[in-house]
């Protein structure tokens, strides 16, 4: 049985992991600009590519960590004015939310593992994050037609991310305290919001 939403905010878990995301994704897109348009196999190219990697594992875990928080601790309540018609809508647009959050890095991780550079990813010179198993074990030209195809879904996903990102940002402040304040941490709770 799933658990039922009680208060109007969510918690403090919940909200740490929703900013850290959304610092996770600005970094990610604007290493994944810059990256793009260094000098091919400079050395600033290759330390942004590794930090870019990085930051996608960790954005992939946070995301699956973020999933589970959600499971055990449900979203809260929403504002008793917002018409039912912006709660669908809302709903849908976090769907694509997660979906984007999680397919994104995965893309990403497809990429790396057909790369016919076969650079490992390296977690912050703390620890190696290893290939996809069956990617990686493609032939040259399997890869070389495989690779194309992963860069482009990386991509467009990154940008439908970056979209869904700006759209969640514009209909909460569209929307107000109410909304902004289910999520702003520091914020002592309203009358009606506990």
């Amino acid at each position: 049985m799933e658990p039922i939403a009680t208060t109007r905010r969510y918690d403090g878990a919940a909200m740490l992991l929703h900013w850290l995301s959304a610092a996770l994704v600005a970094a990610l897109f604007g290493t994944g600009l810059v990256m793009t348009r260094l000098g091919a196999g400079s050395a600033d190219q290759f330390a942004l590519y590794q930090l870019h990697k990085a930051l996608g594992v960790t954005l992939l875990l946070l995301t699956l960590l973020r999933g589970a928080w959600r499971a055990i601790r449900p979203p809260p309540l929403w504002p008793p004015a917002l018409p039912q018609s912006a709660r669908v809508v809302a709903r849908l647009a976090h769907g694509m939310l997660y979906l984007c959050l999680v397919a994104a890095p995965l893309a990403g991780w497809a990429l790396v593992s057909v790369s016919p550079f076969n650079i490992p990813t390296s977690l912050f010179g703390l620890a190696t994050w290893p290939h996809l198993p069956v990617l990686s074990e493609l032939d040259a030209a399997s890869r070389a037609l495989v690779a194309p195809v992963v860069s482009w879904v990386h991509a467009i996903l990154a940008y439908v991310l970056a979209g869904l990102v700006v759209l969640h940002s514009a209909a909460a402040l569209w929307h107000g305290s109410p909304v902004l304040a289910r999520m702003t941490p520091g914020r002592p709770p309203q009358r009606g919001e506990t």
